[in-house]
């Protein structure tokens, strides 16, 4: 693998960027991983030596030379855990860490509304990436097929095609009916929009419980584009989702 392109190199350079924000959101208690991160966020959890999801989507995403600045957003009462992962990392980009809500989609708010304090003249022609930073292997090319995609289109998602049956079920267990797959996608991130646009549907959500933010600009009437994402493109929700991390990682890391 070509060095500047190893996700283990992670210096950020700063490389003429575009008007791209980008908030990481890792707010959430990862109640799911139980003892795993021994009380840590599982996004600071190293993978691999002492690479974590955290600083690999830094680094990911800062090599595609599009990125102003980003604003991680952080649980409340774990903001330091992330200032001492953030200074081990060389950035030319400025990186920003904000607590976060009671919710993913309050903690989204909390890190557009940091954009909009920090860069207020550049926000209204700027596209901001929402990503999980739990999912640390999104890769560099798709990174920046949704930019593309949201400059072509307005808004864009990386997602996978549905390749289970999936099979609608009542509260008893029983099966209701067999969805067909042939139109299923499952969304993933980043999420790419224009700032002023995710930011008012936000502001405007009134506690609409989403679980993504392009619902929130579905539910304006406004396209969203797909994206193809992959499967690598795991979001670490469960310890078993750190022995396979680490298995995506080194065949990352591995000489082609």
């Amino acid at each position: 693998m070509d060095s500047e392109h190893d996700p283990a190199n992670l210096r950020i350079a700063h490389r003429s960027p575009a008007n791209v924000f980008v908030v990481l959101v890792a707010a959430g208690s990862g109640s799911r991983m139980g003892e795993a991160t021994q009380s840590r966020s599982k996004v600071l959890v190293p993978i691999c030596g002492d690479d974590c999801a955290l600083a690999i989507c830094l680094g990911t995403f800062a090599e595609t030379g599009l990125v102003r600045g980003f604003v991680i957003v952080a649980p409340k009462d774990n903001t330091q855990d992330f200032r001492v992962c953030v200074e081990t990392v060389n950035s030319d980009v400025p990186i920003a860490i904000v607590p976060g809500g009671d919710t993913r989609a309050a903690s989204v708010l909390c890190g557009l509304e940091e954009i909009q304090r920090r860069y207020p003249a550049e926000v209204e022609s700027s596209v901001v990436l929402i990503h999980d930073a739990a999912r640390p292997f999104v890769t560099n090319e798709q990174v920046r097929a949704v930019v593309t995609a949201v400059h072509e289109s307005g808004a864009a998602i990386l997602a996978t095609p549905e390749i289970h049956t999936v099979k609608e079920v009542d509260r008893d267990g029983n099966i209701q009916r067999t969805i067909p797959r042939g139109t299923l996608w499952q969304a993933q991130t980043p999420q790419g929009f224009y700032f002023r646009q995710i930011f008012s549907a936000h502001i405007d959500r009134n506690d609409l419980p989403v679980t993504d933010d392009s619902e929130l600009i579905e539910r304006l009437g406004i396209k969203v584009k797909v994206v193809p994402g992959s499967t690598t493109n795991i979001k670490i929700t469960t310890p078993e989702d750190l022995i396979l991390a680490e298995s995506i990682y080194k065949s990352m890391l591995r000489p082609s």
